[in-house]
């Protein structure tokens, strides 16, 4: 196993396995990776209004599943993630948790942060399969300031195979 210590993150930066973390600012960064069939990360610390991408080479199943915690002490317009096969930001590949602006695949839109952290396991393979380039973390806040808080932690992308 291959752990990388926490860091800070700048935009463009590289990570120690391989995996480039693109960013569009800012953030805390904690991860690890077995080398076999289980990708995780310990936690994402996004601010603001940060939108980022980890470069992943994975192809989505049916069976593709990703699992993590959330919390979030201040609610922005989207809190929310997905795989995608570009930069480009693109609604039908995120799966929203939390904000004020609907965007995105509604179907885990139930955080609150009176719960304080929630546990999500979201079968990615029931609503779209395929060769993905990223996995991506949205924290939107268009307002100055912008003081919008997501923490992913515990974050795992496997095959849940029967």
């Amino acid at each position: 196993m291959i752990k990388i210590k926490k860091m800070e993150i700048f935009e463009w930066c590289y990570l120690q396995v391989g995996y480039r973390l693109l960013c569009l600012g800012t953030s805390s960064f904690n991860g690890n990776t077995d080398g076999q069939h289980r990708r995780w990360w310990a936690s994402l610390h996004l601010t603001g209004n940060r939108w980022q991408q980890i470069a992943l080479n994975y192809t989505l199943t049916a069976n593709t599943v990703i699992e993590f915690d959330f919390s979030s002490n201040t609610e922005g317009e989207i809190h929310a993630f997905g795989f995608d096969t570009d930069l480009r930001q693109d609604k039908n590949f995120a799966f929203q948790l939390f904000g004020t602006q609907n965007w995105g695949i509604g179907s885990f839109n139930n955080y609150s942060s009176a719960n304080g952290t929630q546990h999500y396991v979201t079968p990615v393979g029931q609503f779209y399969i395929g060769q993905m380039q990223y996995l991506f973390f949205v924290n939107d806040h268009d307002v100055v300031p912008a003081t919008a808080e997501s923490l992913f932690s515990n974050i795992m992308v496997y095959e849940n195979t029967p």
